[in-house]
């Protein structure tokens, strides 16, 4: 990284007009992720009750083997 580089220049230089639509569609998977994460996944997780926590964990168990073939 260059010595005295500000954060608003990395922004600026991250969102040229060639980039922008990168940054925005990158902005709103995360986002949406963080949103089913919070919405979704930690209320069931918490859950006092039985089968809602093992709900959570199959729907867990089926995001992570998703991702890992995404990975292969």
């Amino acid at each position: 990284m260059c010595r005295g580089a500000t954060t608003v220049g990395l922004l600026a230089a991250l969102t040229t007009a060639v980039q922008r639509p990168i940054v925005v569609i990158a902005l709103a998977v995360g986002l949406l992720m963080l949103l089913l994460f919070l919405g979704v996944v930690l209320p069931a997780v918490w859950s006092t009750k039985p089968a809602r926590r093992k709900a959570a964990t199959t729907v867990f168990d089926q995001i992570l083997a998703a991702l890992d073939r995404l990975r292969h």
